[in-house]
């Protein structure tokens, strides 16, 4: 399961929501908001049941090929340190 595309996705999402809501209606605005910001801040420390810290390098990797004639490609990791930040950042948001 793409477990960090996931994660990537859902503020992406959020502020498409968040774009087509209509601006007359600032409470929902704000509830869409702390909804999506709520989603990814859960999905982010969830993945904390995934992640080994016992292991060195790359951790939940994606790799999807785009083009395999120009040798393009989608590649998504986490390490210790970034998971750590991504954590932080998602519940500084």
């Amino acid at each position: 399961m793409p477990y960090l595309t996931l994660l990537l996705l859902l503020p992406i999402s959020g502020a498409v929501v968040i774009a087509l809501l209509p601006g007359s209606k600032p409470k929902l605005i704000r509830r869409a908001a702390l909804l999506f910001s709520a989603a990814a801040l859960v999905w982010a420390w969830g993945l904390l049941v995934l992640f080994d810290s016992s292991l060195a390098g790359m951790q939940l990797v994606e790799v999807v090929s785009w083009n395999p004639r120009l040798g393009t490609s989608y590649a998504v990791g986490i390490d210790g340190i970034s998971y750590r930040w991504c954590c932080w950042q998602h519940y500084s948001v």
